[in-house]
């Protein structure tokens, strides 16, 4: 019973970090947007998000 809830805990962990991981990749689109968008329109500033 218990090595049953400790997977469930660890998919439950590895599912969260694909989340994060996830997220952290839309940032980066996010940005590279920013950057493109900025550049485009002659702005040459640091992103906020940085």
């Amino acid at each position: 019973m218990f090595f049953i809830m400790l997977t469930g805990l660890l998919r439950l962990f590895l599912e969260t970090m694909q989340n994060v991981e996830y997220f952290f990749k839309l940032s980066d689109i996010h940005n590279a947007i920013d950057t493109i968008v900025v550049t485009n329109t002659n702005f040459i500033y640091p992103s906020p998000n940085f």
